[in-house]
């Protein structure tokens, strides 16, 4: 690692300078829509809906900033042994964003009801696609035990099974000042960790969408639902192929749902890390927030994917670069030194 210093003296680490985050390529989903009317038969349909859920969960090479408070880094540093470390993953039922993994399942079965409302032709065939389309959306909602909660539980379809979903968000933006605050612990105490997503092979890596869920984005589910109805009327979908499309419709509705949030979460430019529990698996612990025990479980990481550390803008910045390399280099983190940058923010912040 580099560190240099400013006219001021400051240490600031060997990217000297404001970043803008990284802009990403258009929506995977906006483009199977401009791909989906130029297919007429079933197989080709189907295959381009699992190409854009594989897709979906997939990024090109790029590192992604965790927003975290220095006692909590501290614990990472400290529990890393073998050159792992661990980060924890949260129910996606208990994220800030309470409609955060459901809404999208909701506009598929909303989108499910409505274009069959309309369709005029009550073949036996739509018959038998409705019905199994209801049961297919039906199983990724589990109703609470709990009789005093009107709640449900979030399922996802992936590879035929049902998951529940386990997150860890990260951002694109290396120098947010409502991520520094709101996450950071304070900025007295904040840091944020760069991590390298292109090589995690177990972990689905997804980029939010944002939108208006009182408006927006609709006729994206509405124009996949038209499209089969359409195809089931021209003949190009026979009864033997309602069953995968049912399939393939739960797991696209399951890509969409986990990577999609309301606009008013949209500063956060948030890069998703999603891992898929088995239903009926026990999360490894509780943390308690807001009085609520929210289940998480720990994924471990090679130590080599943590490649960037940002010391906050209110940390003592001198002591925090210098004490934080040595401590991390000591742990073997960032695959040598060469390659773990260390560096303070630049945001001219006073408080």
């Amino acid at each position: 690692m580099l560190i240099c210093e400013n006219k001021d003296g400051l240490i600031i680490g060997h990217q000297c300078g404001y970043h803008l985050p990284r802009t990403l390529e258009p929506s995977v989903f906006n483009t199977m829509l401009n791909n989906l009317e130029e297919l007429n038969n079933a197989n080709d349909i189907i295959k381009l809906l699992y190409d854009t859920i594989q897709n979906s969960y997939k990024l090109p090479y790029i590192i992604a900033y965790h927003y975290l408070p220095a006692n909590i880094l501290l614990k990472i540093i400290e529990n890393s042994e073998n050159n792992q470390f661990s980060l924890r993953f949260t129910n996606v039922d208990y994220m800030n964003d309470t409609t955060d993994g459901k809404h999208g399942h909701s506009e598929f079965y909303t989108a499910i009801k409505y274009s069959f409302k309309k369709e005029r032709n009550n073949s036996e065939l739509l018959q038998e696609l409705q019905k199994e389309l209801y049961n297919g959306f039906s199983k990724l909602f589990i109703k609470n035990s709990c009789t005093r909660n009107e709640n449900s539980s979030t399922l996802f379809m992936v590879d035929g099974n049902l998951y529940k979903a386990y997150v860890c968000s990260l951002s694109l933006d290396s120098e947010s000042l409502p991520l520094w605050r709101t996450y950071g612990g304070g900025f007295g105490e904040s840091y944020a960790i760069g991590l390298n997503t292109h090589y995690l092979t177990d972990i689905c890596v997804c980029r939010i969408e944002y939108s208006n869920f009182s408006s927006e984005n609709r006729f994206f589910p509405v124009k996949i639902i038209d499209k089969i109805i359409n195809e089931c009327n021209n003949g190009t979908i026979s009864k033997s192929d309602i069953q995968n499309i049912v399939y393939a419709l739960t797991e696209l509705s399951s890509a969409w749902s986990i990577s999609r949030k309301e606009y008013v979460w949209a500063y956060e430019k948030e890069i998703r890390l999603v891992k898929f529990m088995p239903v009926g698996s026990e999360p490894d612990g509780y943390s308690v927030r807001d009085g609520v025990f929210r289940p998480y479980i720990n994924v471990k990481f090679d130590n080599k994917y943590l490649q960037e550390v940002i010391v906050g803008p209110m940390v003592e910045r001198s002591n925090a670069a210098i004490s934080i390399d040595e401590y991390m280099s000591s742990k073997r983190f960032g695959g040598g030194r060469e390659k773990l940058q260390v560096r303070c923010s630049v945001l001219p912040v006073r408080f």
